[in-house]
């Protein structure tokens, strides 16, 4: 895993510093120039955010093993990428080993994806989104509002999360949490294409998708079960799993299944000793691994701190 930031003072050098992209920034306002890059690269996947204060066109090539995504999350006015304007309400689509002329105005900030081709196929069910999308040979694709506001707040914890798994010793543990966190968050750009409910949920009631859910979360306890991995597992759609917690649970997927992992650290921590086990510990057994969003949640789950319960 690697994952970096920089600040720039060089349009080029900003350019040659995003990995893996066969492509050149031309400055185009007068100006000093400033940028931050921030990356974060395992394996399968290219996750980057930048920013620049000057109108800069960027000209080359997508990666030829691999799909790009990108979504503007602020920009003084839309950008325009090989013809087609792109605002807040969509995003880019762009297939492996295109060239393409991207023009952004000042004070833009780009949040892209990059995911590896094999990568892609191990996930049958998203991929087949994702062709379907391609297939109308457009590389603007429209963005639900629903679906935008997610990403943005799934991107605000993920840089932070990320840096504490990336400071844990099973760094494959590491990898396969952040991979799935990637996968989540192109499945929810990816949302509004997803097939009616109706149409997929004869086989199987709402309540034994929350039971599996439930069995998966036990199963696992360090690796949290994302709402793209049950709707491969299941073979269903994204609506069909959140219908199903609604109507169960009264929670959304996210928060019922954050919820059982606080309630076996919780049980962890009732049933043991101070010296026999830290609060740390407890966490990280159930894929807690950063501690200032573990206690707020539990705070706010159950209305006091971890160390309340525990046994003298």
């Amino acid at each position: 895993m690697q994952i970096n930031d920089h600040t720039f003072t060089d349009v080029g050098e900003h350019a040659a510093f995003l990995a893996g992209w066969d492509q050149r920034y031309f400055q185009m306002d007068c100006g000093q120039f400033h940028s931050t890059l921030q990356q974060l690269s395992i394996d399968g996947f290219h996750l980057f955010h930048e920013s620049v204060n000057r109108r800069v066109v960027q000209q080359g090539c997508t990666p030829d093993d691999a799909l790009a995504l990108g979504i503007v999350l602020d920009s003084p006015s839309p950008l325009t990428f090989s013809g087609r304007a792109v605002t807040t309400d969509s995003m880019i689509l762009a297939r492996a080993n295109r060239e393409f002329l991207l023009h952004s105005p000042d004070g833009v900030e780009i949040l892209g994806i990059e995911v590896k081709l094999k990568q892609l196929e191990q996930n049958p069910c998203l991929a087949s989104r994702v062709h379907r999308r391609l297939a109308s040979n457009t590389q603007v694709v429209a963005l639900a509002p629903s679906a935008r506001q997610r990403v943005v707040e799934m991107w605000r914890t993920f840089t932070e999360e990320a840096a504490s798994l990336a400071a844990i010793e099973d760094q494959a543990l590491a990898e396969r949490r952040i991979a799935a966190e990637l996968l989540e968050l192109i499945d929810v750009l990816l949302e509004d294409e997803r097939c009616d409910a109706r149409a997929d949920i004869t086989w199987m009631s709402h309540s034994d998708v929350v039971a599996r859910a439930h069995d998966m979360i036990a199963a696992r306890p360090q690796e949290p079960v994302t709402v793209q991995q049950l709707c491969e597992i299941l073979r269903i759609s994204r609506r069909t799993v959140q219908t199903s917690f609604r109507l169960v649970t009264g929670k959304s997927p996210v928060e019922y299944m954050r919820a059982i992992r606080l309630n076996f650290v919780r049980e962890l921590l009732r049933n043991s000793r101070r010296n026999e086990m830290t609060v740390r510990d407890a966490a990280q057994r159930w894929g807690f691994f950063h501690s200032g969003h573990f206690t707020q949640d539990y705070r706010d789950l159950f209305g006091t701190m971890p160390s309340d319960i525990r046994m003298k």
